[in-house]
């Protein structure tokens, strides 16, 4: 486990057949995990970023 922006990072292990693609195995693992948080109320927190533009000098404002 680790601590992230916004988050805790976990780790795991999973035994699968050999005849699934890992793609489909990581698309199923994470769909399974959201559905679980999301019927349990728990939020996946995320970081917000706040972007400013300002008018500098002769440049005309965007509208």
């Amino acid at each position: 486990m680790a601590y992230e922006d916004s988050s805790l990072k976990l780790v795991t292990v999973v035994y699968y057949k050999a005849n699934i693609t890992s793609e489909t195995l990581i698309s199923d693992i994470n769909l399974r995990v959201y559905h679980a948080l999301n019927e349990n109320g728990i939020e996946i927190p995320f970081p917000y970023i706040n972007v400013v533009q300002k008018h500098i000098g002769n440049e005309e404002e965007p509208q």
